[in-house]
């Protein structure tokens, strides 16, 4: 392979190797081959051998041949060939999926039409420090090696996003000219087989750019199961107007993962739906410092924590104008950001769910606050879809800082990013507007043009201009301002509808199209975050009818919740008191009777003597728990409790609400949505921590009882210096009591901690000795005791403590609620102390038991006791 311009020397030898003599001629070189050596007769005898040498000095681009003429002898005649390059005139290589032409990246006619090609390329011209890329789709690989990836080069700018005619860069129109890199390689559809990584910026600084792409399809898994989309280890490229979505990891970073010291700068880069099963679902960063500015986030997924953003090992990205809204995780914390292990992100002007915003409210669990932050409604046009501009009033709106060093001058779709002296946060600069036109009789008709014919009914219409719906689409696709397809019309949606509006000017709009509800309808059921637990916020679009012109406006929103316990339930139905207004009344609490309930007596019913079957929705037994009073807002928020809070399973909670008119009469029940509570909050300290350092006897740990009520169990830490940090690799129990003896040590050369932990698995901040001795001992037991187990409900396992005051003998077993003897966990004699044993829920063969409710019963000596534990699988 030859750069046009250049030569490259081949040399070959002519060998006599039999008897007798050898006597040719060599002749001279063909096209665009030269003899430089070796050239005219020859004679050779027996053993001797003839050198010749043929240069390759391309003057055209492709590949050329020539043959060598050895002789009119037994020799064969000789082929040489060369490929040939040139090195564009400019600095820029081209590529695109549709060119036709020379296939040498000189030009948009002459441009490679694979993205790799143009790679290789760039490293053999040392004058190229771009490349141009035209909208289309391209691979890693055209084959099935799943290790195939782009890779980054130091002082190569890669740019996406081109139409294909442009001279210029600043030409390109990102908004309309899509240029993706997929991962999709192997069988079309099948993630399984996709490339590991789409991206690598390993060994890169920031002269490596990459500009311009949606980065989708990656599968990290198996071989290596980090970074998806983009992988990076000591790479720190530049990062602009990118996109990552769709992107998978079997364990950490499915969007971006950065490992030992890559600090990459992102600009203007949207994260969407990237799926991680461990940590980071957008981006992880292990002992990694990326800077992160005007970047979206949302509905990333990691199952394990960090849906984000999940920082490790010394990991201090800066994080300046970034939304992240709607991720999520199993983790049970915050879900946005995640950080371990001395990891201390500084985030600033950032629109961040549940952060609590900058001051005294701030969630320092996200890390260090740099100012102007806020968790109100980022306001995304389109979450489901991944249409991440904002809208209209988003709190997120000129609220970036502009001042931030390195900043684009547009944002990811061209647009200027500094506008009238403001900066949006994000990836996306300015408002969406959102044109809402109420087709609606009351008070009067609004006109409107369907089709050329005046139209008036009770629908809404919600438009943004430029985006269609089209029948079963998932996907808004661009296609005009001025066609869409409505679901639900009098015809089915079948038929293309012109909407205009006189009262605009006669523009004519796009537009999304749904009923006019008359009852409410739940948005969105949204745990509260930085609390105890215990309580959801109900986010509800209010009823058509609550409008002041209504002859019965609405007045009120009842909220309801589902009574899902069915112990309390059927005393609701069979005890309860009916009231005037049809409600129920039950040791002094309201409830709703809906839907298909078996009604047992008279007095609850209110209609017959007889059971009866209710016709009204949602069916169940149903609590008054929060009431809103109505004052014609477009949306509201009700306080609401829940059931329980979640821990090892999710307890929903149903909900419902009841738009009440100024008619009694007349009210509207809405469809029932659920939703869950999590603790936030971690338990206190433990206090009175003890330490009896026991030489032959084991070290004894006590402390106080935490006074909690949702206090859980504790974790003991044994470390070798006094301010060791507690973590997992030095965890040595967990218990649910207040001491503990260690087996392992019996002096002074090791330290001990102690945290409480609750049922959502907060865990406090570590208690240190207050009291240490060399010769204390716990004292023993002053009578029998069995105490509740821990946690209860469980899965899988629980703990249950016992006291003995003296040596006996102990039996302990498990029987299910139909009395039936299930396991046998403990029969022997054991010494006095305070005792624990873990049920693993397990039955006497090993097999794991059902759900349900179980007790366990103790018989020590001449005490007996039995306690009642819930297990949920």
């Amino acid at each position: 392979l030859v750069q046009i311009g250049n030569y490259v020397d081949t040399t070959f030898t002519i060998s006599n190797l039999g008897v007798g003599e050898l006597l040719g001629n060599v002749s001279e070189g063909s096209d665009q081959f030269d003899l430089v050596s070796g050239s005219g007769q020859y004679y050779l005898s027996n053993g001797q051998v003839h050198a010749v040498t043929v240069r390759f000095a391309p003057a055209s681009a492709g590949s050329h041949q020539c043959t060598v003429e050895t002789g009119t002898h037994i020799c064969s005649d000789v082929t040489v060939t060369g490929s040939a390059y040139a090195c564009p005139p400019d600095s820029v290589l081209y590529v695109n999926a549709d060119a036709s032409g020379a296939g040498d990246g000189t030009s948009w006619t002459d441009a490679f039409t694979d993205l790799q090609d143009a790679l290789a390329r760039a490293d053999l011209c040392g004058n190229v420090t771009n490349i141009w890329v035209a909208d289309g789709t391209y691979y890693p690989t055209s084959g099935s090696e799943r290790d195939a990836t782009f890779e980054l080069r130091d002082n190569l700018a890669v740019y996406g996003g081109f139409a294909g005619t442009e001279s210029s860069r600043s030409e390109r129109d990102l908004s309309s000219s899509t240029t993706i890199l997929s991962g999709d390689i192997g069988t079309a559809g099948d993630i399984n087989d996709n490339s590991y990584h789409v991206v690598t910026g390993s060994y890169t600084d920031s002269t490596a750019v990459l500009d311009g792409f949606t980065i989708t399809a990656g599968h990290a898994s198996v071989v290596t199961a980090f970074g998806g989309g983009m992988f990076n280890e000591e790479g720190s490229p530049t990062l602009r107007n990118l996109i990552f979505r769709g992107n998978k990891a079997r364990e950490n970073g499915a969007g971006m993962y950065n490992w030992s010291g890559s600090n990459p700068r992102l600009y203007n880069c949207v994260f969407f739906d990237n799926r991680a099963e461990d940590f980071g679902g957008g981006i992880c960063n292990i002992a990694s410092s990326p800077v992160i500015v005007n970047c979206s986030f949302c509905r990333n997924r990691a199952d394990d924590g960090g849906a984000a953003l999940y920082n490790n090992t010394g990991s201090n990205p800066t994080v300046t104008n970034v939304v992240m809204w709607a991720d999520s995780t199993d983790f049970m914390g915050l879900p946005e950001i995640l950080n371990q292990y001395s990891s201390y992100p500084v985030i600033s002007c950032s629109c961040i769910q549940y952060c609590g915003g900058s001051g005294s409210g701030w969630e320092g669990k996200y890390g260090i606050d740099g100012g102007g932050n806020t968790d109100r409604n980022a306001g995304y046009v389109d979450m489901a879809t991944g249409d991440l501009h904002l809208l209209e009033r988003s709190y997120a709106i000129d609220a970036g800082d502009s001042t931030v060093y390195g900043l684009p001058d547009t944002d990811i779709e061209g647009n200027p990013r500094i506008q009238d002296g403001n900066i949006d946060m994000g990836a996306y600069e300015g408002e969406n507007n959102i044109i809402t036109v109420s087709i609606d009789t009351h008070p009067g008709a609004l006109e409107i043009t369907v089709d050329s014919d005046t139209f008036t009914s009770l629908y809404s219409f919600d438009a943004r201009s430029g985006t269609v719906h089209e029948i079963g689409a998932i996907t808004p696709q661009v296609s005009g301002d001025t066609i869409f397809s409505f679901t639900g019309w009098s015809d089915a949606g079948d038929t293309v509808h012109n909407i205009t509006v006189p009262q605009y000017d006669d523009v004519t709009f796009t537009a999304t199209y749904s009923w006019a509800f008359t009852c409410a309808l739940i948005d969105s059921v949204v745990d509260v975050p930085a609390d105890q637990g215990g309580w959801a916020r109900v986010y509800f679009r209010r009823s058509h009818y609550d409008n002041a012109s209504e002859q019965y406006p609405i007045e009120r929103y009842d909220l309801h919740r589902r009574v899902d316990d069915p112990v309390l339930a059927a005393a609701v139905i069979s005890e309860g008191k009916l009231c005037e207004d049809g409600r129920v009344e039950y040791m002094g609490r309201i409830f709703i009777i809906e839907g298909e309930v078996s009604v047992q007596t008279e007095e609850v019913a209110g209609r017959s003597e007889s059971p009866e079957i209710y016709t009204a929705s949602p069916p169940g037994v149903w609590e008054v728990v929060g009431t809103v009073s109505a004052a014609q807002q477009a949306h509201y928020i009700a306080l609401a409790p829940t059931n329980a809070d979640s821990a090892a399973t999710i307890p929903w909670a149903v909900y419902y609400l009841s738009a009440h008119s100024t008619n009694p009469s007349l009210f509207y029940d809405s469809p029932a949505d659920s939703g869950y509570s999590v603790d936030n909050i971690a338990p206190g300290v433990p206090l009175g921590m003890a330490v009896a350092y026991n030489t032959g006897s084991g070290n004894q740990i006590s402390w106080n009882d935490s006074p909690e009520p949702d206090f859980q169990y504790y974790r003991v830490y044994r470390g070798e210096s006094e301010d060791f940090e507690p973590g997992p690799s030095n965890l040595v129990h967990e218990t649910a009591a207040a001491s503990w003896t260690d087996p392992d040590h019996d002096g002074s050369d090791v330290y001990y901690k102690v945290s409480a932990l609750d049922h959502a698995g907060n865990e406090s901040d570590p208690a240190s000795p207050e009291t240490i001795t060399g010769d204390d001992h716990l004292p023993m037991p002053e009578a029998f005791a069995l105490y509740q187990n821990a946690p209860n409900p469980f899965n899988p396992s629980t703990l249950i403590r016992f006291d003995l005051p003296h040596a006996t003998y102990v039996n302990l077993r498990i029987y299910n609620a139909g009395g039936k003897l299930v396991a046998e966990i403990a029969d022997g004699i054991m010494e006095a102390g305070y005792r624990e044993i873990v049920w693993k829920g397990q039955d006497r063969s090993g097999s794991r038991v059902a759900s349900g409710v179980y007790f366990y019963r103790l018989i020590a000596g001449d005490f007996s006791q039995t306690r009642k534990m819930v297990l949920l699988r």
